[in-house]
């Protein structure tokens, strides 16, 4: 597999010019690695029912440095917020997450309604960077999602179900009609919060809705079992949410553009069962529609090495390979170099690097107080590369149980 698509690299320090080399390019079996993911170790997953009094303390040191950043006045204060909430969110901190996930879509929503920010981003002069940072709709919708889950955890579905729909309007964008509100996560959850309030009439309405859209049978893209989910009942409810992989790299040269990360997970299975894969996150930055100054910016006819594209890469890289811990690093080391950058590009690179590739869900009403949970998360080969046990802690019957995991590999 060649890693570098010519043998031209062009590389930048701050304060310095541009350097050119004409080197021969550097090929995955020049470095002599192995797939860390190939099935031959199988990596701990975590795992945390949120809201209960679990914590994952190995992050409570980057998300104090994430929390006291995101409060900086700054042109990436919503990357720093969102960071932080999601980050939280896989720590079981709720009240951190809830706060984080409210500034980081506060401030984007102020920054999408200010006219003085909107007009700012489509001038031609300086670079995009410079100006506030919305944030995409896949991230804005992304950032719903978590926000919905915390009130879930909460038992709090009215305003879970208001946060997942929310998700789904950040689609508005989208360049095709079709494309539109098709958040299969959120759709699934949104189902469920209008169980778990009792308005069976909006939820079976849904469920028809989710039959008509989407696949019932697995695709890489998102599929989901509509009549499985028309059989969940509010009683005992279990969700299970597994994130994985890394978020789709944003890269520009004139118009904004989109690489896959990619993900090792081929599936989840829970406790023997094969886990929905409802979201691919990369599909959904795709068809999202271009932002009008991306057009505008494409006018200029400047063709910019996007110097950034590399460096989130190799953040993501090492991220993934570092487990929990590296990747919440990788997060602050990003925000400590996003002034570092002095090459200008055409278009905004900027990125929630929390954000995961890929959203597996799966209910059910089956699983009692204390009974466990044995998640395992295979490569695309069908080899075990992930795995992990938690119980399920006690709850009224009324009250969900929401599990989530994060593997960023």
């Amino acid at each position: 597999m060649i890693l570098a698509t010519c043998a031209t690299f062009i590389t930048a320090c701050p304060g310095c010019a541009l350097w050119v080399s004409t080197s021969t390019p550097i090929r995955e079996i020049d470095l002599h690695v192995t797939d860390p993911y190939d099935g031959s170790q199988v990596y701990p997953l975590h795992l945390v029912a949120l809201g209960s009094d679990q914590r994952l303390r190995n992050l409570v040191g980057p998300l104090r440095l994430l929390e006291d950043r995101m409060h900086e006045e700054s042109q990436y204060a919503v990357i720093r917020a969102a960071d932080c909430g999601i980050l939280a969110c896989y720590a079981n901190d709720m009240a951190l997450a809830a706060r984080a996930l409210d500034r980081a879509l506060g401030l984007s929503e102020a920054a999408l309604a200010d006219e003085h920010q909107v007009s700012s981003v489509s001038k031609f002069a300086g670079s995009e960077r410079t100006k506030v940072f919305a944030g995409e709709p896949h991230e804005v919708a992304t950032l719903y999602v978590f926000r919905g889950l915390v009130f879930l955890a909460k038992n709090d579905p009215e305003n879970a179900k208001s946060c997942f729909l929310k998700a789904s309007l950040a689609d508005a964008m989208a360049t095709e009609n079709e494309s539109r509100s098709n958040w299969l996560t959120a759709d699934v959850l949104t189902t469920l919060s209008f169980t778990l309030y009792g308005n069976n009439v909006r939820a079976t309405d849904h469920v028809e809705m989710i039959k008509n859209t989407y696949p019932q049978a697995a695709t890489d893209n998102g599929w989901v079992d509509g009549a499985a989910l028309a059989a969940i009942r509010r009683a005992d409810l279990v969700i299970v949410i597994i994130a994985v992989g890394l978020p789709p790299i944003k890269y520009g040269q004139g118009v904004l553009q989109y690489a896959e990360a990619g993900s090792s997970v081929g599936s989840v299975l829970v406790n023997g069962s094969v886990a929905w894969l409802t979201d691919n996150v990369y599909v959904q930055a795709v068809t999202r529609g271009r932002r009008q100054m991306d057009n505008i910016l494409a006018a200029r006819q400047k063709r910019r090495e996007d110097t950034e594209m590399a460096g989130s890469v190799a953040l993501g890289v090492a991220g993934a390979i570092g487990g929990l811990v590296g990747s919440a690093i990788q997060l602050i080391a990003g925000a400590v170099i996003d002034k570092a950058q002095q090459i200008d590009t055409d278009a905004d690179t900027r990125h929630v690097g929390a954000l995961p590739g890929r959203f597996y869900v799966w209910v059910t009403n089956s699983v009692r107080y204390r009974e466990v949970l044995s998640i395992e998360l295979r490569n695309h080969a069908g080899q075990p590369i992930a795995s992990g046990e938690i119980g399920i802690p006690t709850t009224t019957d009324n009250m969900p149980t929401v599990v989530l995991g994060w593997f960023p590999g």
